[in-house]
């Protein structure tokens, strides 16, 4: 869309993109054309310039605008924001989606059991929300004592790091981030906090010899992580930020420079 004259503000700017870029009937005209707009519109949300209740307002727009085209604008956004894979990876992206499939009774009402999975889905995006109080669990520590999780939040910003070490891509993230100069000279510093929870860890001494960086605290999950869906697992590791008041800071990082990247850091 052409943006107003005299309209500098950047935040002002992406607000009006996003809004309007639904304007143009070509965009929904078909799923291919809805997928590539939607990229376009993604890409300007993903930004973080415009204010989250421009992005929220622009979602119900293009909510009600695509059902009437009979476009399936929630599965286009599930998979490229909901994906662990997708370009643009974030629940936050994806939560107005969901809010919105969830108000529209026509939707529900059309494809049966909608309406749980998404609820199901927003109960899991709101666990450990960023800007949220992380939630505690009890880690067992290399010495055997079991302590709550929030215990080693000892540096301003504390990498817990949810793991299988079964499993090929938590050793590649682990392995990335033990070889991060950057990183070390953060933990050496006591700037960052490396945590390491072996969930589901099994009650042996094996729970504890995964191999680790000098610094690190590699502990086991003594709690049920998993059982229990205290935390959200897109994928294996998931990733946290985590400050030391236990306030959730970023999650789902997905690869070794993003995770650099939270914690301002880069090689």
């Amino acid at each position: 869309p052409t943006l107003p004259a005299g309209m500098k503000e950047p935040a002002e700017r992406a607000a009006y993109i996003m809004l309007h870029i639904w304007d143009f009937p070509e965009n929904l005209s078909s799923p291919e054309n809805a997928e590539q707009a939607l990229s376009d519109f993604l890409s300007v949300a993903d930004a973080g310039v415009a204010p989250a209740e421009a992005y929220v307002n622009a979602v119900n727009t293009l909510t009600s605008k695509a059902q009437a085209a009979g476009i399936d604008i929630l599965s286009l956004a599930a998979k490229y924001t909901a994906d662990p894979y997708a370009p643009f990876f974030n629940d936050e992206l994806y939560l107005p989606f969901v809010d919105a499939a969830l108000a529209s009774k026509k939707l529900l009402d059309s494809t049966p059991g909608l309406a749980d999975r998404l609820k199901y889905d927003r109960a899991c995006i709101l666990k450990n929300r960023v800007g949220t109080p992380s939630t505690s669990f009890s880690a067992q520590l290399r010495s055997c004592q079991t302590v709550p999780v929030e215990k080693l939040f000892s540096a301003p910003l504390n990498l817990v790091v949810l793991f299988d070490p079964f499993c090929d891509h938590c050793r590649e993230i682990l392995s990335g981030l033990s070889d991060s100069p950057s990183l070390a000279k953060a933990v050496a510093d006591r700037r960052v906090n490396v945590i390491a929870v072996w969930i589901e860890a099994q009650d042996s001494a094996d729970a504890l010899a995964f191999p680790s960086t000098a610094g690190w605290n590699v502990v086991a999950d003594r709690t049920g992580i998993m059982d229990k869906e205290l935390y959200e697992l897109p994928i294996m590791p998931s990733v946290y930020v985590i400050d030391n008041k236990g306030t959730v800071v970023n999650k789902n990082l997905v690869e070794v420079s993003k995770i650099l990247a939270a914690l301002g850091l880069s090689d």
